[in-house]
């Protein structure tokens, strides 16, 4: 190969440099090519966590098993999450609401003494009451404090509403007087320990109560519809 040399006498001094506006590697081409160069990081970092959890010995425990404290409970709130969003959480994600919620109910702030009295049914009305005035809340009927008092109640006024006051979710509309109640539903709603299956602290501490109050409706029968609004953010509502 003949060369021209350059007044240095070098060979290749005289050749210029290539300069690259990008990586000289060559970018794949086609669909699924593309796919892979993009996703891969992100397969290999899933890859990389789950290689990490398999060798960690407290995988072994079993999600029930679990201490009740505040590793505990994030741990729970771990693994429940991954089983049923199919992804590892992000407590920083932004306008995504399962992370929100994974957030709030791994951070601590759920132990704040406000939110576990406001998280009682019974004494949620009483904090509304002193804070905004009576009127705002359905009227209280009564509130049965233990399962002795299942077996001779019997509701002064129907329709009415039984809600366990530890509780999230379990309802009871009693709308027909020669109707009876379910008791023995009653019955289990004392023996349900709310936290032990979410490990929302808020819960932890409650006493359970059943509350029984005012049920509204257009014609005092059918159960009416159920509105629930969820909001990242801070809300301003309109005077």
């Amino acid at each position: 190969m003949n060369l021209n040399r350059s007044a240095s006498g070098s060979p290749l001094a005289s050749l210029r440099p290539v300069m690259y506006s990008r990586s000289p590697c060559v970018r794949p081409t086609g669909a699924l090519p593309w796919l892979i160069s993009r996703r891969l990081p992100g397969v290999l970092s899933a890859a990389h966590e789950r290689a990490a959890w398999t060798l960690n010995p407290l995988r072994l425990i079993p999600r029930r098993r679990l201490p009740r404290n505040a590793w505990g409970d994030r741990e729970f709130c771990r693994r429940r999450f991954v089983s049923r969003q199919g992804r590892q959480p992000d407590p920083e994600g932004a306008g995504r609401l399962t992370d929100l919620f994974y957030r709030v109910k791994t951070d601590g702030s759920l132990l704040d003494p406000l939110y576990q009295l406001v998280t009682d049914k019974e004494l949620a009305k009483l904090y509304i009451e002193s804070t905004v005035g009576p009127g705002y809340a359905p009227e209280t009927y009564r509130v049965l404090r233990s399962p002795d008092e299942i077996g001779a109640f019997v509701p002064d006024r129907v329709p009415c509403v039984l809600k366990p006051t530890h509780m999230s979710g379990p309802v009871l509309f009693h709308t027909d007087p020669d109707k009876a109640i379910d008791r023995d539903l009653l019955r289990k709603w004392f023996k349900k320990d709310h936290y032990r299956g979410t490990r929302e602290g808020n819960y932890r501490h409650l006493r359970p109560k059943i509350i029984v109050e005012e049920f509204f409706s257009e014609d005092g029968v059918s159960v009416p519809k159920d509105y629930k609004l969820f909001c990242l953010g801070i809300i301003y509502l309109p005077e």
